[in-house]
């Protein structure tokens, strides 16, 4: 059985953090055993210790603003846990995780390194400058990134252009949603009167 290790900087309500967890929650157990690691205080957390077969792990130091020190800590406490996990993957989401979890996961000699764009970090608000350090900092980064995955088409063309990956590096997966929820609940022709009400179906 491979251990699997996402790695999400904070579990707030938000796209990144609900396809993270539904991909740890999703894992076939037959042949993964996921484990998920994030910082503290995420409104999402208690959520993701519920779910089934999942062993969550919070960092204290893992935090979303930038703090040299912290930062380092948390850098240091992911190596400690890969090294007694023995992660085949890990699967990172977010800028912050996604530079510190690649990292430790390099240092530690995980074989396979996937990290998730969720959109950029990076936005025309900021700094020339810091935005070249980001830019160069993710570039550098993608030399020990296994492969990228993208939830649009946009992120792959703005991941190119600034030299992160080739095509053949990055795929696709647009976040997809349980549809449980709009399956039940409704009779045939209260269905059939909303679908009319739409101009739908």
């Amino acid at each position: 059985m491979e251990t699997v290790c996402h790695v999400i900087t904070k579990l707030e309500l938000g796209g990144a953090q609900e396809v993270a967890l539904y991909a740890v929650s999703h894992l076939d157990r037959s042949k993964f055993r996921p484990f998920l690691v994030t910082g503290p205080g995420g409104l999402l957390t208690d959520e993701a210790k519920t779910l089934p077969g999942v062993d969550v792990h919070i960092l204290p130091s893992l935090a979303r603003h930038v703090h040299a020190l912290a930062d380092l800590a948390a850098f240091v406490e992911l190596m400690r846990l890969f090294r007694r996990l023995h992660p085949t993957i890990v699967h990172t989401h977010s800028s912050k995780a996604g530079i510190l979890g690649r990292w430790a996961a390099w240092c530690t000699r995980v074989p396979v390194i996937i990290h998730t764009i969720h959109g950029y970090g990076i936005t025309p608000a900021q700094p020339p400058w810091v935005r070249r350090i980001l830019i160069l900092l993710e570039r550098i980064t993608g030399w020990i990134t296994t492969h990228w995955i993208t939830v649009a088409q946009a992120d792959i063309e703005k991941g190119i252009e600034w030299g992160l990956f080739d095509r053949t590096q990055v795929s696709v997966v647009r976040p997809g949603i349980d549809p449980l929820p709009f399956q039940t609940g409704i009779d045939a022709a209260t269905r059939d009167a909303l679908r009319a009400q739409f101009g739908v179906g």
